[in-house]
């Protein structure tokens, strides 16, 4: 049997305890693991800042001509004549309002601010038409082929027309707008005021002649023709959708009042489908 005296079993401890000794020095000395970074936090979308686009447009609208042809016919009529009050009665017998639609196009552009869910700021939206938006006609009172017989003249007869062409060409609103938005819906009304440019050209005229041979005894003409800019306001409403941060889409419905012009009250209304891109 064999025996170990207490200085050996000593010795023989502190042997084995040196190795794990070195071993913990060594690992404390090795570089730690860094931390794990934290997640990132999601990048919130917001409809703030400017952004500008284009946009396809269809108008249709109404042409109220009564107080045109009216103006036209009455300009014809010559100084003292006897049958003035026959005149003004059948140029009042005009259709009056005509309808009418063409296809167009444009852009807009704005600044967008925010308050929570509230997003409001101006925009300017302008819209040109590519042809014809209105109403050309002729007219004739009564029908051209039999015309008026005159009181106290059983041989002359009369006829009173009007040609005219009326249209608008181009328009822009100054808006603002008000929104709500849910993420990167945005549903907004707006107001605006501006401009348009309208055509109005027309003559009337006022032709006597003998009935029964149709030989003109007598004619007078009145032309207008005006190209100018009128006021213009109205409001409407609706969507952007923003697929991207940078890029959006637009469906928005017009409602415009013009100003009178030579006696035209006019009426349009304008769809439109468009894209942008938010900077």
């Amino acid at each position: 049997m064999a025996c170990f005296s207490r200085p050996r079993l000593s010795l023989a401890l502190a042997a084995l305890a040196l190795p794990a000794t070195t071993f913990m020095t060594q690992a404390a000395d090795l570089p730690r693991r860094p931390p794990e970074p934290p997640p990132a936090l999601p990048v919130m979308f917001t409809w703030a800042g400017f952004y500008a686009g284009i946009h396809a447009a269809y108008g249709w609208g109404q042409f109220n001509r009564e107080q045109f042809d009216q103006t036209l016919v009455a300009g014809a009529i010559p100084a003292n004549y006897a049958y003035a009050d026959i005149v003004r009665q059948y140029a009042a017998s005009l259709p009056g309002t005509y309808d009418s639609h063409q296809w167009g196009g444009g852009f807009f552009a704005g600044y967008n601010f925010v308050a929570g869910n509230l997003v409001f700021g101006p925009e300017l939206d302008y819209t040109a038409f590519f042809g014809k938006f209105g109403a050309s006609t002729i007219c004739f009172y009564p029908d051209p082929n039999r015309g008026i017989t005159l009181p106290g003249a059983p041989t002359q007869s009369l006829i009173v027309g009007a040609e005219t062409v009326s249209k608008v060409t181009d328009y822009g609103l100054v808006k603002a707008r008000l929104g709500y938005a849910y993420d990167r819906f945005l549903p907004y009304a707006f107001v605006g005021i501006g401009g348009a440019r309208f055509v109005a050209q027309g003559t009337g005229s006022i032709e006597q002649y003998t009935t029964a041979t149709g030989i003109v005894t007598g004619s007078a003409t009145n032309s207008i023709n005006k190209n100018q800019t009128t006021l213009a306001y109205g409001g409407g409403a609706g969507i952007d959708y923003a697929i991207t941060d940078q890029i959006m889409l637009r469906a928005q419905y017009d409602y415009v009042q013009l100003d009178s012009v030579v006696g035209q009250d006019t009426k349009i209304q304008v769809g439109k489908i468009g894209a942008g891109i938010r900077f």
